[in-house]
């Protein structure tokens, strides 16, 4: 039975992925920094890990690897794959295999704006029109370049939808603001340059058109740049930037543009591509949400592609699958320390 090492035990999916990997013969063990994160419950042992950001945090899951003997460790968010995926061979000395992609891939991604002007580039995908803001003289210019768009804006780096507003340029009223149930806020133009005008630190961000059409997530398994599988749902309902409802569908143009980015960046393993409409807005270079239904399974796909297997279902099988349905929902645990 190969072990698990997850290093987040605590989002949306960890009841679910780990009481489905222990099903499939996965011995599961877990990390985190939240000492009361819901997959301790799940897993045959559970560890307090440092911060991802502190020094002490790869020796710690280094050591961890050793000692447990994990053949397989999965990182969660896409610094932490970046910090894992330069320090790879450490971990495949102890005969651990990391799920991570290629460096070059996760160092294109990391910054959205980074990712945009790589791929404008060096790739003929099509993109909204942007501009890049990292003080109060570049979102006057960018308020010009694009007089012509509705707007949005969000940070170059982040995830989760962290961050993200739709712009107007109306004053934005209390009763509007308080009583209107968006997924995403409404900023006043005003307000923004308010707010990057008295702020001592800007991060950099994107201005950008506001995009119409379905919101889709899409899921690669890469070979060299060679893409063996991939699907793509629509995101239908999401909380907090966590898609809570959604249907497989079938999108070549999104199947297109995704060879594409594999080809370009050479990827390897797994990743996530998001959509409005056939426009790319971002690449989630890591383990990310899947939809599992009867052997169509990317989390058992991946395992098994790592550890080089051949893949049990193919873009031949992928019709059987059209409209499967996706719903998440959440549950409530009771435990006394």
């Amino acid at each position: 039975m190969k072990r698990i090492f997850f290093t987040v035990a605590n989002n949306s999916s960890t009841v679910s992925l780990f009481s489905h990997l222990n099903k499939n013969n996965y011995e599961i063990y877990a990390g985190d920094l939240n000492p009361d994160s819901i997959g301790k419950f799940y897993c045959k042992k559970f560890i307090i890990l440092p911060r991802q950001d502190s020094e002490e945090y790869i020796p710690a899951l280094l050591e961890i690897v050793k000692k447990e003997k994990i053949d397989i460790i999965i990182p969660s968010g896409e610094l932490e794959c970046y910090k894992i995926a330069q320090e790879k061979s450490k971990f495949t000395e102890l005969n651990c295999i990391p799920v991570v992609t290629n460096l070059k891939t996760l160092e294109t991604s990391l910054d959205k704006a980074d990712s945009y002007n790589y791929l404008t580039e060096h790739a003929n995908i099509p993109f909204m029109k942007y501009h890049l803001i990292e003080n109060i003289n570049d979102l006057e210019e960018g308020l010009i370049k694009l007089k012509n768009y509705e707007l949005s804006i969000k940070p170059s780096q982040g995830s989760g939808s962290r961050g993200f507003a739709f712009l107007t340029d109306e004053k934005v009223d209390a009763e509007h603001f308080f009583n209107s149930k968006n997924t995403f806020p409404t900023l006043s133009v005003s307000d923004l340059k308010n707010m990057l005008t008295n702020s001592s630190y800007i991060p950099k961000l994107i201005l950008m058109e506001k995009l119409e059409g379905t919101h889709y997530d899409s899921n690669m398994i890469c070979s060299k740049g060679k893409v063996l599988f991939q699907s793509v749902r629509t995101r239908e309902e999401a909380i907090n930037g966590t898609i809570t409802k959604a249907t497989v569908v079938r999108n070549e143009e999104i199947f297109e543009i995704n060879r594409k980015i594999a080809e370009t960046l050479n990827v390897e393993g797994y990743i996530c591509t998001q959509y409005i409409g056939d426009k790319l807005i971002e690449i989630n270079p890591r383990w990310s949400t899947s939809i599992n239904y009867d052997d169509f399974n990317e989390y058992l796909m991946v395992l098994d592609y790592i550890q080089g297997k051949e893949l049990k279902v193919t873009m031949a099988d992928y019709d059987r699958y059209i409209d499967t349905k996706f719903i998440r929902y959440f549950n409530t645990f009771e435990y006394k320390n």
